[in-house]
């Protein structure tokens, strides 16, 4: 099922995703369209700084064919660190399970502040 996803990040002032607030009150934003040809049900979001990692997961979304999808995740920068990579990562679900895409994934390495 994976062969057929496929997501593209939406540019947002040249940067793929952005980021804004401060400290522990900081948050990631982005807007994805499914450019695929099947329904994504979840993504996974991989934010990588320069003190950690953090794995996000958002489950029970529907991003449909053609459809954006914007979101706005909290983010402690004071834990992990200026943004330096974030990674979305497809999924699909099948019957009762959830298949996940990681050769689908998209990264965003230039990372701005939020208009």
């Amino acid at each position: 099922i994976c062969r057929t996803v496929e997501i593209k990040l939406r540019s947002m002032d040249a940067a793929g995703v952005c980021f804004g607030g401060f400290g522990q009150n900081s948050y990631i934003n982005f807007i994805v369209d499914n450019k695929g040809g099947a329904n994504v049900s979840g993504l996974a979001i991989w934010a990588i700084g320069d003190k950690g990692t953090k794995l996000f997961d958002l489950d029970n979304i529907l991003l449909k064919k053609e459809s954006p999808y914007e979101k706005k995740v909290d983010y402690d920068m004071l834990q992990f660190g200026n943004i330096k990579q974030v990674q979305l990562i497809p999924k699909v679900k099948t019957g009762q399970s959830t298949e996940i895409c990681p050769k689908n994934a998209v990264k965003a390495e230039n990372i701005g502040a939020c208009p």
